[in-house]
């Protein structure tokens, strides 16, 4: 009990020093200023956001291809009940709706406030050309949440909410221009001022993209000096954090793909809202988006899939195909396919011809794939089988929130669907769930424990590597090293790493994967190497993919039967491809002890 309450208190002191000073003023100040929105009245709190303001002139684009539907041509329209279904959880609420509830999970209460479901309902509007019941609910929603939804107080006025709503509520008023009244392009205003007073800082990462791209999508719709201020001021601060978040390899300094996708997409809706509105295509914005582009080039896999690292989840709405198509459109390259807001976003912009047209894209022909600064290795044999390597920086140092204990893991992927695959996120939360799904048990890896001592086996306290705790915390981040990969003379792929995870524990740790494909066999091998100074206990795991046969992990317990003092349980775990979903598959958990000295472990699978 000792022993964990002691690392518990050195976890913190690393976290917070890995932060930095600068980021915990950041974070002082923000949380300081949540407190002040919460105790003083929304009415002083707005006096203080506008500064006796008035809301601006809405600019009437004539580019825009609106659309009209007369919101108050149903009479008879009474739905009494509306269903939502965010992460996979479904909740029908009663109208008018409650925006708050504590039975609600704090991200399906996020999902209600973003109003993506209205964008939702508006894209297919658009896509289908049919009116259905729904979206002549959101004009009643949306003057439901200005009543019900106090300036500064609750979730709904929460930073990266409040920065979705305003970039969704300009789409939904530009097509249907109808909708716009006093109150609520009042209220859409009100929510630019106090996004823009309340930027995330303390955070960094996609949700300091998330409110700099709104605050600009947001200001370019009113006219007034105000207005223009936000505009220059927030671009300044975007320019200079993509210069700080995209890595040299074109990566986002979180190396997760989903939130990656999610960036490039706002980034690119920004760049037609500024290319429509000002008929500016700055160059620091579309070499920023190409190289966000051929990245995730470099990262497709089959079927449109790409790798599961760090909170990364498929999203339909930011699918892989979806977000190149659309950025192919913004910079110039013809033959795109593109549809909802997207389309509408390419539809009005008529000034296709503008300079600055940028089309250094990557064509994805490459077996071998090496991402240096993103720490990412793909390999790629033939054209059915896909090998997945991570060996390099876990996270930011300040922002540790996606970053999983998977340090030299790997994932082996066949047509697209998972053969070997790790946990994948399936819920956020300070919770038993999370903290599996972020730890080395839920991936492909090799463990060691702390050195045994004088505890019993049955008091195994593993080593993490990236010591990853609470919700969205980190604290000691190994560092990967001797990263390489190449292609041998037996035409063998290889990609080996190791970290310094386990050297303050007396010990070193290597892995080494080869691949190779000949006469229609695949041929897989794994290499362990461990040097112990004291008595450790070691684990390995394996996680098949669903409907992967167990048959194989019987294979790979042959591949052990040579080893001492070793056991082999087959034990239930899940999969999970996306939030709110756990798909059940088996895997393999090899247990042991080694005494002092070198050891090598190796697996060598036909498949």
């Amino acid at each position: 009990m000792y022993l964990l309450y002691k690392n518990y208190i050195f976890k913190v002191v690393r976290t917070i020093s890995n932060i930095g000073i600068k980021r915990i003023i950041f974070r002082l100040i923000f949380e300081i200023r949540k407190y002040f929105d919460s105790v003083i009245s929304s009415e002083l709190l707005k006096l203080y956001t506008l500064i006796n303001n008035k809301t601006p002139k809405w600019i009437k684009y004539s580019k825009y291809k609106s659309s009209k539907i007369d919101f108050e041509s149903i009479i008879n329209f009474n739905k009494k009940n509306i269903t939502f279904n965010f992460l996979n959880e479904k909740k029908s609420l009663k109208i008018p709706i409650t925006w708050h509830s504590k039975k609600w999970s704090t991200l399906w209460t996020f999902n209600l406030h973003y109003f993506d479901w209205a964008r939702d309902w508006t894209e297919d509007f658009l896509k289908n050309k049919k009116i259905k019941e729904d979206i002549f609910l959101i004009k009643e929603l949306m003057d439901q949440w200005i009543d019900k939804n106090k300036l500064g107080k609750g979730i709904g006025w929460n930073s990266y909410t409040t920065s979705l709503r305003i970039k969704n509520w300009v789409f939904i008023f530009r097509i249907f221009p109808n909708l716009l009244n006093k109150r609520r392009l009042d209220s859409l205003w009100l929510q630019i001022c106090w996004l823009n007073n309340h930027k995330e800082f303390c955070y960094g990462g996609n949700h300091l993209i998330e409110n700099l791209t709104a605050l600009i999508i947001g200001s370019l719709q009113f006219d007034n000096q105000k207005a223009r201020i936000i505009y220059k001021e927030n671009l300044t601060i975007l320019k200079k954090e993509l210069e700080i978040q995209i890595l040299k390899d074109g990566g986002h300094e979180e190396r997760s793909a989903s939130y990656h996708l999610l960036i490039l997409d706002r980034l690119i809706e920004m760049g037609f809202y500024l290319e429509i509105s000002k008929n500016e295509r700055p160059i620091w914005l579309i070499k920023a988006i190409t190289k966000m582009t051929n990245w995730i080039i470099d990262i497709s896999l089959n079927k449109g899939s790409y790798p599961r690292f760090n909170d990364c989840t498929f999203n339909s709405r930011y699918s892989l195909n979806k977000v190149k198509n659309f950025a192919f459109a913004y910079l110039g390259k013809k033959n795109h396919n593109n549809n909802g807001y997207r389309i509408f976003l390419i539809n009005s912009n008529n000034q296709r011809k503008s300079k600055n047209k940028y089309n250094n894209f990557k064509i994805n022909n490459k077996n071998l794939i090496n991402l240096k600064e993103t720490g990412w290795t793909i390999i790629k044999p033939t054209k059915e089988w896909e090998l997945l390597f991570k060996c390099g920086k876990s996270c930011p140092d300040h922002l540790p929130a996606h970053c999983h204990s998977d340090l030299l893991s790997f994932d082996l992927i066949r047509s697209g669907e998972p053969f070997f695959s790790e946990f994948g996120t399936s819920i956020y939360g300070n919770n038993e769930l999370r903290q599996i799904e972020r730890s080395s048990l839920a991936h492909n890896i090799f463990q060691l424990s702390y050195p045994i001592n004088n505890l019993s086996k049955d008091k195994l306290i593993w080593i993490e590597p990236i010591e990853v705790w609470g919700n969205f915390r980190a604290g000691k981040k190994a560092i990967s090293k001797n990263r390489n990969c190449g292609k041998n003379t037996k035409g063998e792929y290889w990609v080996e790493g190791s970290h310094d995870g386990y050297e303050n524990h007396g010990a070193s740790y290597k892995r080494n994967l080869y691949l190779k494909f000949e006469n229609n066999k695949l041929y897989f091998k794994t290499e362990d190497f461990i040097i112990n100074k004291k008595k450790m206990a070691w684990r390995q795991l394996w996680h098949l993919g669903p409907n992967i046969p167990e048959r194989y992990l019987k294979t790979i317990i042959k591949q052990f039967k040579n080893l001492h003092n070793c056991s082999f349980d087959i034990i239930d775990t899940w999969h999970s491809k996306d939030f709110g979903t756990r798909i059940p598959r088996k895997s393999l958990l090899i247990r042991g002890f080694i005494n002092p000295g070198t050891h090598l472990f190796k697996v060598r699978l036909v498949l």
